[in-house]
Formats: structure tokens, sequence, C-alpha cells
């Protein structure tokens, strides 16, 4: 168990890390020229909370399946996969972005993202949920 714990930390750790490098890109440095510099670190703020969410979700499903509340067949997963998508992705990503574009928000920005980005969350679920369904026995 603290083997899985540690790994999952380390990923999740190397992922935040690897987002936030995204900022010193190139695609940063031209948007800097640009007149864009302000938009490109938002860019690469949104990048490194996805790509931490996405860690945290598979630290969270590794524990799960240690405790085994998580069974190795697609079906299982693929429920996971997409409640996890849609509820901790979502939950993350969306006040995220109210945090990263307002600088004084209110509840009411936060239940507009929320709502605005329900739709997008569904889908991100259901493909979620297809692909692993689909594709995940080779890589358990």
């Amino acid at each position: 168990m603290k083997k899985v714990l540690a790994w999952g930390l380390a990923l999740m750790m190397a992922g935040s890390l690897v987002g936030c490098s995204q900022s010193d890109s190139g695609s940063t440095s031209a948007a800097a020229t640009e007149g864009g510099s302000e938009a490109a670190s938002v860019s690469a703020d949104a990048a490194s909370g996805d790509v931490f969410t996405m860690g945290l979700i598979g630290f969270i499903a590794g524990v799960l399946f240690r405790k085994g509340l998580i069974s190795r067949k697609p079906l299982p997963l693929a429920v996971f996969g997409a409640l996890a998508t849609f509820f901790i992705y979502g939950g993350i990503m969306n006040p995220a972005s109210v945090l990263m574009f307002q600088s004084e928000p209110t509840l009411g920005m936060f239940i507009t993202s929320y709502a605005l980005g329900m739709p997008m969350d569904l889908v991100h679920a259901a493909s979620s949920f297809f692909f692993l369904l689909v594709i995940s026995r080779p890589f358990l």
C-alpha cells in the first residue's frame, strides 16, 4: 500500500511539474511577443491543473483498487472512470477556470461555470466510459 501511495504521489507531482513547465515553452514566448503573455500563462496554469487532476484520479483509482473497491473487469473500471471524470475532474477544473480568469469570483460565477461545463463534462465522462470499456483490458 505504501508503494502505491508513493508512486501515486510521485506521478501527481511529476504531472504538475510537467504541466507547469509548459509555461516556459515556445508558445508562451510567441504569445508574450504578441502581447498575449497573460493568456499564455493562464493556458499553462490550466494545463498543469489538468495534469494534476488526472493524476489525482489515477491515484484514487489505485487506492480503491488496493482496497478491493474496484476490480480489474472493464465494466466496473469504466463506471468508475466516467464518474470520476464527471465529478472529480469537472469538480476541480470548472471552478479552477473561474479562479484563473476572475480576480473577484462570486458564487454565481462558480454556479455558471458548473452549469456551462456540464455538457463537456458529460461528453468527457461518456468517452472515458467508452474507451475504458473497449481498450482497458490490454493495460490491466
